[in-house]
């Protein structure tokens, strides 16, 4: 009975902030400072106003795999779409920074309505280019936070 009845308040919902609770327990609980392995590769308003134009040339990007590869570190994770081809020049020097990184780089999938239907219920993912896609790690970037924004 009491099986029964902790089933109905769960999948009810009713037991949602217990479990919310438990979960900031456990990160409050495991809270330790950031390794500086993992870097981000960011781009910001005052990255923009010195290049000036968007979308970037490759080599930007190429060159910043290599720097912090050299300065150590361990995982690179860009937030940027780099699903279309663009130069072959562009495109070659970008895919040799990905080879010197061996594996050590995450680049996004981004998940889209399709358009051009009449319903938009169609999702499409938008892969890295096939030159990149097989010399990195792949993550997806459509996280969606439940009701309490997590």
């Amino acid at each position: 009975m009491a099986m029964l009845v902790a089933a109905a308040l769960y999948f009810s919902g009713s037991l949602e902030f217990l479990e919310r609770g438990l979960l900031d327990f456990r990160f409050l609980a495991s809270e330790r400072p950031a390794s500086g392995g993992t870097v981000l590769v960011e781009i910001d308003a005052y990255s923009l106003s010195q290049i000036d134009f968007w979308p970037w040339p490759r080599h930007h990007f190429a060159g910043a795999v290599d720097n912090v590869r050299i300065a150590g570190a361990r995982q690179i994770v860009i937030d940027v779409d780099f699903s279309a081809q663009t130069s072959e020049a562009e495109d070659s020097l970008l895919e040799g920074a990905l080879q010197r990184a061996h594996g050590d780089v995450v680049l996004p999938v981004f998940v889209r309505q399709a358009s051009g239907t009449t319903t938009n219920d169609r999702i499409v993912a938008a892969l890295p280019n096939y030159r990149f896609k097989k010399l990195v790690q792949l993550a997806s970037v459509n996280v969606f936070p439940a009701e309490d924004g997590k």
